[in-house]
């Protein structure tokens, strides 16, 4: 699929496939039930298109991001607080851009845009995935009720190296009271990268690994403190870009 296909698809109705990754409750870092769908070496194992491939500098591979208001929240203070969760928690971090750090090779490279996403035209085909921020996800069929953030992708593509299939763009639906917390956002964005939930509360175990990903709600009370990806995480999303 060539970029300019985007750019037509974007305009039509979201075609909203049946993944729901989390639902999480701000306040006190729980959520509402999860599924899980397999193991990550999965045939159905979504994620990012993008992930697999790189530019040097801020090129068309980058993992771009925007954020959307539809309430709850401005989008200054929105974007201030996911931007904030992602680059300013300390390291390890989704965004991997040095090939010394010796995680993705350049490949997770995340590129926030600064306007809405709705401002960008044409131009919005390019940007990978996007957080819509409401103060109720119930109208998200994927979420299902109030103070629930939960994870969709559009546009089902499969791989080159013809080990699995993956997705042109996702979407983080966040809870608007869900921006308050560093922990939330980045769990969310994990599933963006092809991270699920684990632990033994959900079908997908996976045992209590220090994993953003394996939260107290999920049966891993030893990570109830955790509010950024952990080594963990960066070698599962490696893995999964790998691929």
């Amino acid at each position: 699929m060539t970029r300019t296909d985007r750019s037509s698809r974007r305009q039509r109705p979201l075609m909203w496939v049946a993944i729901l990754f989390t639902s999480l409750v701000a306040a006190t870092l729980q959520a509402g039930p999860a599924s899980a769908h397999g193991a990550h070496s999965d045939w159905e194992q979504p994620h990012l298109a993008d992930m697999h491939t790189w530019t040097p500098y801020h090129g068309i591979e980058d993992e771009e991001f925007c954020v959307q208001i539809i309430g709850g929240a401005t989008h200054s203070y929105a974007l201030s607080r996911i931007k904030s969760a992602l680059f300013e928690t300390g390291t390890p971090s989704w965004h991997l851009m040095a090939k010394s750090d010796g995680t993705t090779d350049v490949r997770i490279d995340l590129r926030p845009m600064d306007n809405p996403c709705s401002s960008y035209g044409e131009r919005r085909s390019q940007i990978d995935y996007e957080y819509w921020v409401r103060p109720n996800n119930v109208v998200v069929p994927r979420c299902g009720s109030d103070n629930v953030s939960c994870v969709t992708f559009d546009v089902q593509t499969r791989a080159a190296s013809g080990s699995h299939v993956h997705y042109e763009w996702g979407y983080v639906h966040m809870d608007a009271d869900h921006l308050g917390s560093d922990t939330l956002i980045n769990h969310e964005t994990g599933h963006i990268f092809g991270l699920m939930d684990g632990g033994p509360n959900v079908s997908y175990h996976g045992g209590c690994p220090s994993s953003l990903m394996h939260l107290a709600y999920y049966g891993c009370s030893g990570n109830a403190g955790l509010t950024k990806p952990t080594n963990n995480d960066i070698s599962s999303v490696r893995t999964v870009a790998n691929r």
